[in-house]
């Protein structure tokens, strides 16, 4: 599903991806661990197409990405990619709902149709009582819940989750992983997660190692 070929990136001249080659095998769960700088994010961004490799080639479901021009490769990101970050970004002047369904509506889909969607996932998140609410209405585990479904509504064949619980209490941290891996399984969505918990890598199928711009193991 996703295949990384000689990757490398520079910031400032600082070499933050270093020739890193790795396949990610359609509907498998993989983390990504290291310390802070050792090009997690960087890896998780350019092959969620975020960012560009300086050099290097990334293949997604048989697409080189590098061919696709800038409208093209967004409307790929958002027709395939589902992102979830450390912080939600949800919108502060959408509900709940409208943040959830906002790549259908980018998408072109039917309002109606988005929004049937939109509300099931909600519903299965345990959200179908805040559906209405804007975020400052909403608790931080909410939230996250709310970046899930919006991560999910366009039924993504990728999923990718920069640190996902890193600005939750344990209780939530637990109660949003649970979901994100059941939901991840159900749909069969290649996964892959950035984290600096052993407690969350110990729970996906591949653990990859990073430091100082290589992967280790």
């Amino acid at each position: 599903m996703i295949s990384c070929r000689s990757l490398s990136k520079s910031y400032d001249k600082v070499d933050v991806l270093r020739n890193v080659s790795i396949d990610f095998e359609k509907g498998s769960l993989s983390s990504i661990v290291g310390a802070s700088g050792a090009g997690k994010s960087t890896l998780l961004h350019i092959m969620g197409t975020l960012d560009k490799a300086d050099k290097g080639q990334l293949i997604i479901d048989g697409t080189d990405t590098s061919t696709l021009s800038t409208k093209e490769l967004s409307e790929f990101r958002n027709k395939h990619i589902g992102f979830i970050f450390q912080f939600h970004h949800l919108l502060p002047e959408l509900t709940a709902i409208e943040n959830a369904c906002l790549p259908a509506y980018i998408l072109g889909e039917d309002e109606k149709s988005a929004n049937r969607r939109g509300s099931e996932l909600l519903e299965r998140l345990s959200l179908s009582d805040r559906l209405q609410h804007k975020p400052s209405e909403m608790s931080g585990g909410e939230q996250q819940r709310v970046a899930l479904a919006r991560a999910l509504i366009n039924r993504p064949k990728i999923l990718l989750a920069d640190e996902p619980t890193g600005n939750l209490d344990q209780a939530n941290a637990e109660e949003v992983l649970q979901l994100l891996l059941e939901m991840r399984s159900e749909f069969g969505i290649t996964t892959v997660i950035v984290t600096h918990d052993m407690n969350i890598a110990s729970r996906t199928g591949r653990v990859l190692t990073m430091k100082d711009g290589f992967i280790v193991n």
